[in-house]
């Protein structure tokens, strides 16, 4: 009786796992690979997640871009709005959004769109959430 009730409890483990490693390889096919390009910011615009996507609009891998200030990949003249963008989103809780040139890898400058909305992170820390879009496409499409 007691070793057919382990038996039990352990396919019922088993199916747990499988069910957790299914939903693990949804969130990343839904995350990294998604059409947009996702981060997560902190009040310093310093990048805390990126998914692929994002990372090749930048231009760089992945892992290099985690822990940097995502400023250092946007033209001079956009530091500041990009500044003020992360500090409404974050002090204020605004959902919010920005149009800034990126600068590629390589030298290639492209228009991007931030969208960020406020997310709490832990008990104490909020962080940016943010879509970063092309902006590309809508300017030949007016044209």
């Amino acid at each position: 009786m007691h070793c057919a009730s382990l038996e039990m409890q352990n396919e019922e483990l088993r199916r747990t796992q499988r069910e957790i490693e299914h939903s693990r390889e949804r969130y990343v096919a839904l995350y990294d690979f998604s059409p947009a390009a996702y981060l997560t910011l902190d009040a310093h615009g310093v990048v805390l997640e990126i998914n692929l996507t994002g990372a090749a609009m930048v231009g760089v891998e992945r892992a290099y871009l985690i822990g940097k200030s995502f400023i250092a990949f946007l033209l001079g003249k956009d530091h500041a709005a990009f500044l003020e963008h992360v500090r409404n989103c974050i002090e204020r809780g605004e959902l919010g959004s920005c149009e800034l040139d990126l600068c590629r890898h390589g030298g290639e400058v492209v228009r991007v769109r931030l969208v960020s909305d406020p997310f709490p992170r832990g008990t104490e820390e909020t962080v940016c959430r943010t879509i970063v879009t092309h902006q590309a496409a809508r300017h030949h499409a007016a044209m």
